[in-house]
Parts: C-alpha cells; structure tokens; sequence
C-alpha cells in the first residue's frame, strides 16, 4: 500500500511539473502560454507564483501559503524530497492535519510547512560552529553543510522543527527556498509541485514580519512567531474554533541523548565536588592523601563529561569548531567554560599529586577561586542553553533547580565517598560532624530535587494539548516505569541510605565506607536517569511543521 502511494504521488507529481512547468519561464511569457492553453484562473486574474524580480534593499523571499487552496494531497513533499535528492526519512516539507473542536463546524484543515525563514532565527543564533547564515540579499536562512558539527543543538531552538538531522551524513539539512532556482527564475520545488498553486514565493519586509508577529498572526497551533518572527505568510478565511493538530492527544517521548545526559550529570557532578570538596579541605578535617584523590575524581569526572559530549556529535572531528559561536550561542559558551574548568582542575589534581610545584599561597588562592567559578559559569550556560529552547518543561527556573540541586547531590555524595574511603580508622569528632553536614545536605538536596521534579505531575490536569500537560503525561504513561526506576534510586541513595547509615555516626568509629559508595552509585543512577527523561519529555511547545 506504500508503495503505490508512492508511485502515485510521484506520477502526480511528474504531472504537476508537466503542467507548471511555465512557472519557471518569465511571466508574460508564462501568461501567453497558459492564455493559449485556455488555463487561466477562474477569476480572470493571472498572478505569477514567483516574484518578478529579485529582493531590493529592506525585502527578503518569503513563502505564502493559501491554505483554502491546500488539499493535503503531498505533491509538495513529494516534490521537495525527489529534487533535493533527501535520504529516506529526511523532509524539508510536512503536511499537517489540523482540526476544531468537536462542535466546531467545518474543523479539518491540512497545512504545508517548511523552513519559515525566520527574521530572528533560533537555528542560526543557537548554532555553536557558525553554519548557518542569513542571506543578507535574499533573506533566505541557509544551512552550510561543510561547517556542521552535527551537534543537533538548532533542531532544540527551532520552534518549527525546519532543521532534519542525517545520520549517513551527521549532518543536519533543511530547506533553502530552492534559491538557486529562484535566482534562475525558475519555482522552488514546492511551488512547482503543488497542482492547486497553494504555495508562492513573495518578498516581505522586516516590518511587514514584525507587525504580524506582533499580532500572533500565524499558525493557531504553532509556537507564537514572535519568538523567531517567521517569514511565512499564511492566507485562511477562518479557522475552525478551537484549532489544534489532529494527532494532539498521541504521546511521543523525544529522543533520550544519551551522550548529552551523561555530560550534564558528570559536569554538574564535578562542579559540585570541587565546590564541597574546598569546603571540607579549609576545614583541616581531612588526611593528606584526600585532597589529590578528591581532586583526581572531580578532573576525570569533568574529562568524561567532555568525552561524552564529543560522542554526541555527527562530526566528531570537527568538535573544535563548537567554540566559534561563543558570542551568540550558550552551547559555544558552556563548551569555553567546562573546558576551562576541566584545565583549571587538571591543574589543581596536579599540585595535590605533587606533579606540579607549589604555587603560592595568594595565587592558590585565586586558583581555588578561579575553578568553582569558571564551573559555575559552565552550569548556567548549560541552563540557558535549554532555555534559549523554549520549551516550557524547560525554562530558566525549572532547568536551574535541576542542575543545581543535581550539583549539590552529587558533590556531597562524591565528597562524603572520598572521606569515607581516605578516612582509617576511626574518625575524629571534627571529621564527623563534617560528614554529618554533608549527609544533611545531602538528604535535603536530594529530598527537594525529588519534589521539584514530581511537581510536573501536576499539569497532567491540562492534558496533551498543552505541552506541559504532555510532559507529565509521558512521564505518567509511555515512561512510567523509567519515572518509577527514577524516583526508587533517588529516594533509596539520597535519603534512605544516609539516614540508616550516615547520620547515626559517631565518632571514635570508621566512616562507613562501603554504605556510602552504595548511596553514591544509586544517586549517580538515578540521575542519569532523571536526565534522560528530561530530554525525552522535553516536548515542544508547537511545531507549525511538527514532527518530520
């Protein structure tokens, strides 16, 4: 059956270039020949699909859709796929189906989308590696294949989902209007395939795409436009009351980034180790040897987050390139900030280890200085950088609570371990009441993560429609039993085992080594875990070309 819907589709499609293939040809001529073939419109009125000229100063190419004329037939897509020669899988172009509330009459609407062409677009101002560009004559936002990282960042602050990852190529590619066609003044691909001649190219102004992002003239289901001011004009008599897409209730949990989730929980990880561990060493309640096995275990923890983040990329080779965009994307200064800290430690673990001379008393002490604040740094970058997103699971208060609490947990379950293991015999009075506060810690950063992040259940309330309903339900239902695995390893390593086993010390007793080193590994598990559901929850807010 897909097959024939395919064949199909491509002879339609053949046989709308066949017929259109005057929309390449300059308009008079065009005009003369549809005239000849008694094919002009029924108004009377002949308009050309493409604009007569090229975009002037302060004018940019921008797509206009009439959606009255949109039949969901896919020629488009069809069209688009077989000119630019995609991979299986990959779409520029999507065809939603959008519809009214149950009452409403008239409720079924089927909408072409591609790439919008932003005025402000979150693909570019996100990209670490400087491979997008907006074409200062054309307007049109292009994609250089050959400076792509393959980090995938711009299909997270892409509202519209326009940006398509290739796994044969590790590259990300979406639509560029066809603007080698244009300039030959022949029709994108799109607009040539479409046998109602639903799709045009127009020029726009920036204050023509201001003011109706301004007004929220757009797509009802889509992200509001005036966060990226999208190009697209998009013509309808009326909506049908209570729009929304039509598959709207269907769960679907995003990708779990696994490489991605590992970085985040080993950077925090180790930021919070350094920070706790400098408060335990300044209290003198520590044997010799901890301080260059504590600062060892915060540098590889800091390594392995950087090695993780490296697996994530389609092109690994080129990692270096992920620093080029520091002065516009958070993902280029969360790299220029852990890769500072992760010297900065090396450098600390060092002198500890004595593989370095001493360094003296006032410049050890901005060196101490120096590493907690170039990982804070690192950690509010990594904030920022879901929240450049949009999505709402993921804005600056949610993520901020998560990655600084994951902080706070982790180092003071990795500092009680090294205590706990560098510690023989029994432990002095000074060097409990140390390890009692950082168990108390411990126990109330884990006990308000835990209530932090099951506050999402509440919005199950606002159903699939609203993404953060969506969010708790996917937590709720398609992920209920890795949600359940979570809250278990999390409540049982930060709050279970420390009471039972770390607060009661005493001392004149050894610290109990081998509870801690459980509580620690059941926290960093349930972590990594927490993390990977919070990608794969992360849903987007609207797609206006949703999910390709």
């Amino acid at each position: 059956m897909a097959k024939r819907l395919h064949h199909a589709r491509c002879v339609q499609f053949q046989t709308n270039v066949d017929a259109n293939h005057v929309f390449g040809a300059p308009a008079v001529e065009a005009f003369a020949t549809l005239h000849k073939r008694a094919a002009l419109p029924a108004s009377g009125v002949y308009r050309h699909p493409i604009p007569l000229r090229a975009p002037s100063s302060g004018e940019q190419y921008a797509f206009e859709v009439d959606l009255d004329a949109c039949t969901g037939c896919k020629a488009c897509v069809t069209a688009c796929h077989a000119l630019n020669g995609l991979d299986p899988g990959e779409a520029w172009r999507s065809v939603d189906l959008v519809v009214g509330a149950e009452d409403a009459a008239g409720g079924l609407q089927h909408v072409t989308s591609s790439c919008h062409h932003c005025l402000d677009p979150g693909c570019m101002h996100g990209c670490p590696a400087n491979a997008y560009v907006k074409d200062p004559r054309t307007g049109v936002v292009r994609h250089l294949d050959g400076l792509c990282i393959g980090c995938r960042y711009c299909t997270f602050t892409c509202p519209y989902g326009a940006p398509q990852y290739v796994p044969r190529l590790g590259i990300v590619r979406k639509c560029d209007l066809c603007v080698d066609r244009l300039a030959g003044g022949e029709a994108p691909a799109c607009v040539q395939g479409c046998p109602n001649e639903a799709i045009r190219v127009r020029l726009v102004t920036p204050s023509e795409v201001r003011a109706r992002a301004e007004r929220g003239d757009f797509l009802p289901h889509a992200t509001h436009p005036g966060l990226t001011k999208p190009a697209t004009v998009y013509r309808k008599r009326k909506w049908p009351e209570g729009a929304r897409l039509a598959d709207f209730e269907r769960l679907r949990p995003e990708e779990a980034h696994l490489p991605l989730a590992l970085m985040l929980v080993l950077t925090q990880a180790s930021v919070g180790a350094v920070v706790a561990g400098q408060m335990v060493q300044h209290a003198g309640v520590t044997p010799a040897s901890w301080a260059g096995i504590h600062a060892a275990l915060a540098l590889g923890a800091a390594v392995l987050a950087l090695g993780a983040s490296v697996l994530h990329l389609g092109r690994p080779l080129r990692a270096w390139r992920a620093i080029l965009g520091i002065r516009h994307s958070w993902l280029s200064r969360e790299v220029v900030a852990f890769g500072l800290f992760a010297a900065l430690s090396a450098g600390a673990a060092a002198q500890e280890l004595g593989l370095l001379p001493a360094l003296s008393p006032a410049m050890r002490q901005a060196w101490d200085l120096g590493t907690p604040a170039a990982g804070a740094v690192g950690l509010w970058s990594s904030v920022m950088l879901y929240h450049r997103t949009a999505r709402p699971l993921w804005n600056a208060r949610r993520v901020a609570v998560r990655f600084v609490l994951s902080a706070v947990v982790l180092g003071s379950a990795a500092t009680l371990l090294c205590m706990a293991i560098t510690t023989h015999g029994p432990a002095s009075a000074e060097t409990v009441r140390w390890f009692r506060i950082l168990a108390v810690v411990l126990i109330a950063g884990t006990a308000g993560k835990l209530v932090a992040e099951g506050a999402i259940f509440l919005a199950r309330k606002r159903g699939p429609g609203d993404p953060l309903g969506q969010a708790a339900l996917l937590l709720l239902d398609a992920l209920y039993q890795w949600t359940v695995l979570r809250f278990l390893l999390g409540w049982l390593g930060g709050v279970v085992l420390p009471v039972l086993l770390l607060l009661p010390q005493r001392a004149g007793a050894p610290l109990p080594a081998a509870g801690t080193a459980a509580a620690t590994a059941l926290l960093l598990a349930g972590e990594l875990v927490e993390r990977t559901l919070f990608f794969r929850s992360g849903v987007a807010p609207g797609r206006g070309g949703s999910k390709r």
